[in-house]
């Protein structure tokens, strides 16, 4: 049976690292992790996560029925981990390009598109803004 997109998110390992390794500007006082990352080190949080990665691709083929918002109380952090697999996803582009692997670093970057398009779908705002971001 296949994973639906939610749960495949669930797993992922290091999420603070994954953001770190892909930010475009560093306030290095403020944790460790904050600096700029090598390929060598990029390639760590991907491997890691390379089976989050596989289901949510997976899952990306399946119909996404976010879930209900009953209540303006609602909780949503499935979209903080939907974030999360975006920005793992061009992380993964990045190592692939910098082996020379073209093709396979688009796939990524689209990746991170198409799951940028599906969360905004029969959502609310802040879904279709996480949705947007992802893009």
């Amino acid at each position: 049976m296949p994973i639906p997109l939610s749960a495949a998110v669930a797993g992922i390992k290091d999420g603070k690292k994954v953001d770190f390794a892909v930010a475009r500007s560093h306030d290095t006082a403020s944790d460790p992790n904050d600096r700029e990352y090598t390929v060598d080190e990029m390639a760590a949080p991907a491997e890691e996560n390379r089976g989050v990665m596989a289901l949510a691709r997976t899952a990306l083929s399946l119909p996404y029925p976010p879930p209900p918002v009953t209540a303006i109380s609602t909780k949503l952090p499935y979209l903080a981990k939907f974030r999360v697999l975006a920005r793992l996803l061009l992380l993964d582009a990045k190592v692939k390009e910098a082996h020379g692997q073209w093709a396979a670093g688009m796939d990524s970057r689209l990746d991170a598109f198409a799951l940028g398009e599906k969360i905004q779908a029969n959502t609310v705002i802040l879904g279709a803004m996480v949705g947007i971001a992802c893009e």
